[in-house]
């Protein structure tokens, strides 16, 4: 069982770094390459966002509704720069029926921070200016202070406190490319519990 567990974090490691193109032999001639890229990613995000230390575990929020009926929330975790699948959470919205994706955000920060859940060293949210700014002030109202930033979809700007205009990064920037790594995650773990929350509903009509 230990050996099948550790294979499979291999597995996951390599799907990983492999999210944009190596070649294979590069990983045969250098065992330590992925670890290599990921705390080249680490050091890159610590550096671009002048954060006081690296970023070890990284907690990224995403929203998924349609028309605002059967709203979820996800929270994707990276931890050294790896998926840990393990603790993602996902949340079903409870107090708003209508598209209101700021105060979907807000709840679901509300709720997070209510448990008492190893805390991380960076939050990152799908969306915007007015995504970031609603973390900010749903963070202040739980008394939690960490750092936070957005990465908006369309050109995959990244919005962070205290910064006027947004960050636009490469495609092969590393830092870039965690970030992108963690909303991706949120984004298809916030889908799929929607989709399910859908076919539910869908279900309790016909039946």
């Amino acid at each position: 069982f230990e050996e099948a567990q550790n294979i499979k974090i291999k597995i996951e490691k390599i799907e990983y770094i492999l999210s944009t193109f190596r070649d294979p032999l590069e990983f045969l001639r250098q065992p330590t390459l992925i670890d290599d890229l990921t705390n080249t990613r680490l050091a890159n995000l610590k550096k671009i966002l002048a954060l006081k230390k690296s970023p070890k575990r990284i907690e990224c929020f995403d929203i998924s509704n349609t028309s605002g009926k059967e709203a979820t929330g996800s929270m994707a975790v990276f931890e050294n720069g790896q998926s840990q699948k393990s603790e993602y959470r996902k949340f079903r919205i409870k107090l708003k029926n209508s598209p209101d994706d700021y105060e979907m955000i807000r709840e679901v920060l509300t709720r997070r921070f209510k448990k008492s859940w190893k805390k991380p060293d960076l939050i990152v949210i799908d969306g915007g200016r007015g995504q970031l700014n609603t973390a900010l002030s749903a963070l202040k109202e739980s008394g939690v202070k960490i750092p936070v930033i957005t990465i908006a979809k369309k050109f995959e700007e990244i919005y962070s406190e205290g910064k006027l205009l947004p960050l636009q990064l490469n495609k092969e920037n590393p830092a870039r490319q965690l970030i992108q790594a963690t909303r991706d995650e949120a984004h298809r773990f916030a889908l799929s519990y929607h989709r399910l929350l859908r076919a539910k509903k869908l279900y309790e009509k016909i039946a």
